[in-house]
């Protein structure tokens, strides 16, 4: 609930700052901010894309029969 309000806050505060000449600072928060939703969208999909690809990557690992070396392979 206080996110929200804080949230209708901030955009009232974006909107004045349009309509009283600030466009330009407006334009440019408005800008950082919708970078910074597509980079923690863009986040969240690749972990998501990752959970979905990863038990198909181990399967395929697995169906490969690979041997682990034994031994130290830094020798």
């Amino acid at each position: 609930m206080i996110s929200l309000v804080i949230v209708l806050i901030f955009a009232g505060s974006v909107i004045q700052g349009l309509f009283r000449g600030g466009s330009n600072s407006a334009k440019h928060l408005i800008y950082m901010v919708m970078e910074a939703i597509t980079v923690l969208i863009s986040m969240f999909l690749a972990w998501k894309g990752v959970q979905l690809v990863s038990p198909l990557i181990q399967t395929w690992l697995k169906s490969q029969q690979l041997q682990l070396p034994t031994g130290d392979s830094s020798t």
